[in-house]
């Protein structure tokens, strides 16, 4: 999958306020934050990025790993506040004895 970045909401979105404001309803990005990302002052949140991708038909395709595309399937429906206890769970998890082997290190930078 591409990144999601100024350019390539710009070219989605245009210069329809109306578009942006429909974007900014659908996906739940408050109108600002959404401006700032336009003008490349906020870069998309990696939670916000499933909403983006669904307000524009598309979907997280490029995926290779079939576990990792059945966990991003199930993302696109949980609730924010699932979204957010899921989130908070993985970084209690993300201890350096439940890493791989060659994951251990990063962490703790």
């Amino acid at each position: 999958m591409e990144e999601i970045t100024a350019e390539w909401l710009r070219a989605r979105l245009g210069d329809d306020r109306g578009r942006k404001a429909e974007f900014s309803r659908v996906t739940g990005i408050a109108p600002d934050k959404v401006s700032k990302m336009l003008s490349g002052g906020r870069r998309v949140q990696s939670s916000e990025i499933p909403k983006i991708l669904q307000f524009f038909g598309e979907s997280a395709s490029g995926v290779q790993d079939p576990g990792l595309q059945e966990i991003v399937d199930l993302w696109e429906q949980l609730t924010p506040e699932v979204r957010q206890f899921l989130r908070n769970s993985a970084r209690g998890n993300a201890q350096p004895e439940n890493l791989l082997p060659d994951q251990v290190g990063e962490e703790d930078q």
